[in-house]
């Protein structure tokens, strides 16, 4: 059985993280604290996630350049017994990364009262917003916020099919702060073109939730390689496109419900809109004073 919360953290010395994450996330944010052989093994395991640690002790191994000996400590210091019930781990996880709407449809609450079918939907979502101090590192956000307040980068946004919306809010805020902001069209051509003008000098804000679109893993690889800066929105199991990313921001979208829920995301991009303006100072609040005078005319009270 795995260790509690309280032994992993004092095998690692890390801080506590009451929230459950991935296997992923919890090499990415403990990485520094590894000896260099377990470091190789973990960076493995975070190149090809979750399939090289579904492979043999020897063969994980073999692909790092370190011992099975390491392997099994790395595992062990995660808080397992031992490889194979790291490896269940792994498998629940899939589980979960792939279950839809369907599948979580019977663990759904069923009632027809109003209090019983309302209160626990409700209660779960205030969790997840107020869980986003614990599952998104300070150093992170505060990386994310210098990155979107510099002026001299193009911004770029996408999202999926549910993050879509996420993103278009986040274009629709930012243009208010901020020149060069513009949301990733889905035009192949469009599309195309904006991936190879990407450049050292460009952003990319994605938004990436199970179940996760290999269409957005690509163009955030592709981002990369033009060494743009990627920023990386996603669940607290993470999306593939970790791997390519900069900077990465989990949050809780799990709720009982069939399908997950929005407003985390929702709160992350209002609370990042809130922290662009102030890290503008006034070219922020002159922009937006800017921008409200010149749609005034099309508004009314």
């Amino acid at each position: 059985m795995a260790l509690s919360t309280d032994e992993i953290e004092a095998i690692q010395g890390v801080s506590k993280v009451s929230r459950p994450t991935s296997i992923a996330d919890h090499l990415r944010r403990n990485m520094d604290l590894m000896t260099p052989s377990e470091r190789k093994i973990a960076r493995t395991l975070l190149s090809s996630y979750p399939a090289v640690g579904l492979s043999s002790v020897a063969d994980l191994a073999q692909h790092s350049s370190s011992s099975p000996a390491s392997v099994i400590r790395l595992v062990q210091k995660l808080g397992f017994g031992g490889f194979l019930e790291f490896q269940g781990a792994l498998l629940e996880e899939l589980t979960v990364r792939r279950a839809g709407p369907k599948d979580r449809l019977e663990r759904s609450p069923n009632h027809s009262n109003f209090e019983a079918a309302i209160s626990p939907l409700a209660k779960g979502m205030a969790e997840t917003i107020t869980s986003i101090t614990e599952t998104i590192p300070e150093s992170e956000f505060s990386a994310a916020i210098e990155t979107l307040c510099d002026l001299s980068k193009r911004v770029w946004l996408i999202g999926g099919r549910s993050s879509r919306s996420w993103a278009m809010l986040l274009e629709n805020y930012l243009l208010r702060l901020r020149p060069e902001v513009a949301l990733l069209s889905n035009d192949l051509n469009s599309r195309s073109a904006a991936i190879i003008d990407a450049s050292k000098k460009s952003v990319l804000v994605a938004f990436d939730v199970r179940r996760y679109e290999l269409d957005t893993v690509h163009v955030v690889k592709a981002f990369k390689e033009r060494h743009a800066k990627v920023l990386l929105i996603t669940d607290v199991l993470l999306s593939p496109a970790a791997n390519y990313a900069d900077i990465v921001l989990p949050i809780n979208v799990e709720v009982p419900a069939p399908f997950d829920t929005a407003v985390a995301g929702i709160a992350l991009v209002e609370m990042l809109t809130s922290a662009v303006l102030s890290g503008l100072g006034n070219y922020g609040v002159q922009r937006m004073n800017l921008w409200e005078e010149s749609t005034a005319r099309g508004l009314t009270d």
